[in-house]
């Protein structure tokens, strides 16, 4: 046999042998970077969630005169703390790096529309309450499912 013939046949099998070795170990290093689940960061994400949703609902049913900001401010306040307690339990875990992109994103929307209502001359519209609350549904949405997924793992 020619060295040539050779060597292809060798990198052929030693392909063959390796790609599946590569798979295996980079399949395992992904699932050993994802964070431990946690049954109460999972149930006060839930909580919070719904308290900020809680929030534009009873904008939604109060009267256009009594939509300002200082009779809802209590409870901005204690969704926003909520906010900031996932993030430092979050903080506190390791393989982290999802989690806090996704809750950053959560407490930067929440605090843009609770400024946005504070600077608000006129009452927010039904329409801006609708919006409000729509998005800030899709932020607190991928954290969730982030968080239930790691129960399945």
């Amino acid at each position: 046999m020619y060295p040539s013939l050779m060597f292809r046949k060798f990198r052929f099998i030693g392909f063959v042998l390796i790609l599946p070795l590569i798979v295996f170990l980079t399949g395992c290093k992904i699932t050993g970077w994802a964070p431990e689940y946690n049954e109460t960061l999972d149930k006060q994400i839930q909580e919070t969630a719904k308290a900020n949703d809680r929030i534009y609902l009873e904008l939604l049913n109060a009267d256009k005169d009594a939509r300002g900001y200082f009779l809802f401010s209590n409870k901005y306040i204690d969704v926003q703390s909520e906010i900031n307690s996932i993030e430092l339990v979050i903080e506190g875990q390791k393989n982290n790096k999802d989690l806090l992109i996704m809750i950053h994103n959560v407490q930067t929307l929440f605090e843009k529309y609770m400024g946005e209502h504070k600077k608000a001359i006129k009452p927010l519209s039904d329409g801006e309450i609708k919006i409000y609350e729509q998005y800030m549904k899709d932020a607190w949405k991928p954290l969730y499912i982030a968080e239930k997924n790691l129960k399945s793992k």
